[in-house]
C-alpha cells in the first residue's frame, strides 16, 4: 500500500498502531510494515529516553513528598509528647506545691484555700460547717526519745489513721509539724463531734508506737478541739477556736475532744437582750420621767452601747 505525505512539522506527531512506530525526521524517509493503517493524533512527541526521565523525576518528587509527609508526622508527634510531658510535669509540679511531702496529704496552703473556699459556699448556701484542729500528744519527747525517723512514721500512720475514718468529702490537710486539721462540710457541731471522737479512738486504738517503746509507752495519741463556723466568721476566727479547744483538751488531761464554746455567740445574744430592753426603757424615760431614763442608760452601757 502506497500512501502519500505532505509536509509535516517535525516531532509533533506520532505515528503508531500496535505494531507500527514512525517518527518524523527532516525529511519523511520510511518504509512502512505490515502494511497496516495507522492514524496520525496530534500529540507531543516523546522518546524512550525522555519518558524514562520523566518517570525518574516523578519517582522523585513522590519521595520528596513522601519525605516531607513522613517529617510533618513526625514533628507533629514529637511535639504531641513535648506538650503532654510539661502538662504530666505542670499538674506533678502542681501536686507537690499543694501535698505534704511527709503525709501526702493536703499541706497548709492547700488546707487554708479548701477553708476558705468551703466557708464562702457554707455563707452562700447557708450550710453548716464544722473544722476540727489536733496535735499529736507529747510529740517532741516522742521525736526526742526514739528519733526523727520514728516521729516521721508516727505521722505518716496518724495521717493514714484519720483518712481512713473520715469521708471522702472531708478535706484532711496537715497545719505543721505534728498539727493537723479536718475540714467538715455541711457538718453541724454535734456531728463534728462524732467524726472528732471516730478519729481519736481510732487513733488510740491502732498503737502507734516505735520498736522498742520505753516506760511501757502504749501508743500514741492526740487532743482534738472541734468548732461550728458563725455567721460573719473567716477561717482565722473558726481555726483560733478550734485550736483554743485543742489546747483545753490537753490542759484536761489530753487524749479527748473539746466543743469550742461558742463565745460570740453567747455575747451576741446577751447584747441583742440588753440593748432590746434599753430600747424599751428609753422610750418609758420619755413618758415617765427622768428616773427611767436614767436606768435605761445604765442598762445601755452594760450591753456596751453608748446613748447621747
Amino acid at each position: 500500500m502506497d500512501l502519500g505525505f505532505s509536509s509535516i512539522p517535525v516531532n509533533v506527531y506520532a505515528f503508531r498502531n500496535d505494531k507500527i512506530r514512525a517518527k518524523i525526521l527532516n525529511e519523511i524517509k520510511s518504509s512502512w510494515l505490515h502494511g497496516k493503517a495507522f492514524a496520525i493524533a496530534p500529540v507531543a512527541f516523546a522518546n524512550d529516553t525522555t519518558m524514562t526521565i520523566s518517570r525518574n523525576w516523578l519517582f522523585v518528587e513522590l519521595v520528596v513528598v513522601g519525605a516531607i509527609a513522613i517529617g510533618a508526622v513526625l514533628l507533629a508527634y514529637k511535639y504531641y509528647r513535648i506538650s503532654r510531658e510539661n502538662d504530666l510535669l505542670r499538674k506533678q509540679a502542681e501536686n507537690e506545691a499543694r501535698q505534704d511531702a511527709l503525709t501526702d496529704i493536703f499541706n497548709k496552703r492547700a488546707g487554708l484555700e479548701k477553708l476558705s473556699e468551703n466557708i464562702k459556699l457554707a455563707n452562700r448556701q447557708q450550710l453548716p460547717l464544722s473544722f476540727v484542729f489536733f496535735d499529736i500528744d507529747f510529740f517532741k519527747p516522742y521525736n526526742d526519745n526514739y528519733g526523727h525517723q520514728a516521729g516521721d512514721k508516727a505521722l505518716k500512720l496518724v495521717a493514714a489513721t484519720v483518712t481512713e475514718n473520715i469521708r471522702e468529702t472531708d478535706i484532711f490537710f496537715r497545719y505543721g509539724g505534728e498539727e493537723f486539721g479536718i475540714i467538715l462540710p455541711n457538718t453541724s457541731l454535734s456531728a463534728a463531734n462524732e467524726v472528732a471522737e471516730k478519729v481519736r479512738g481510732a487513733i488510740e486504738t491502732r498503737g502507734i508506737k516505735p520498736e522498742e517503746p520505753k516506760d511501757n509507752f502504749s501508743g500514741v495519741t492526740v487532743s482534738l478541739g472541734v468548732a461550728e463556723l458563725m455567721q460573719g466568721e473567716g477561717e482565722a476566727e473558726l481555726i483560733g477556736r478550734a485550736d483554743d479547744a485543742a489546747y483545753e483538751s490537753k490542759d484536761n488531761g489530753r487524749n479527748q475532744v473539746t466543743l469550742s464554746r461558742s463565745v460570740q455567740g453567747e455575747g451576741f445574744i446577751r447584747n441583742s437582750v440588753l440593748i432590746g430592753l434599753s430600747a424599751i426603757l428609753t422610750v418609758g424615760a420619755f413618758l415617765f420621767g427622768p428616773v427611767a431614763k436614767a436606768f435605761a442608760a445604765g442598762t445601755v452601757a452594760v450591753a456596751g452601747v453608748g446613748v447621747n
